[in-house]
């Protein structure tokens, strides 16, 4: 083999092993990235489920708070208000 053809091997496998550094990189970044992206949609799924919860307990709790407060209206004796009938005495 010649001393050119040897540099031009030398060049060609340094090239190319230029190259293979270059695309792991490459991968090693978008491997880094993905697991970010994976952490970050796991916690953003933790947070609707919480979330989620906390609104379905909020929606009982409303629930019986309205059921508490119709039967204490229904077993009270007290009339709702009327404006017209019920003016005060300055009037």
């Amino acid at each position: 083999m010649s001393e050119k053809d040897h540099q031009k091997q030398s060049s060609d496998e340094n090239g190319w092993v230029t190259m293979v550094e270059k695309l792991t990189q490459a991968l090693i970044d978008l491997q880094t990235q993905v697991a970010f992206m994976e952490d970050t949609v796991d916690k953003l799924d933790n947070i609707v489920t919480e979330q989620s919860q906390l609104i379905a307990d909020q929606q009982r709790q409303l629930q019986l708070l309205y059921q508490k407060l119709e039967t204490q209206t229904q077993g009270s004796q007290i009339q709702p208000f009327d404006l017209l009938s019920d003016k005060p005495p300055h009037y």
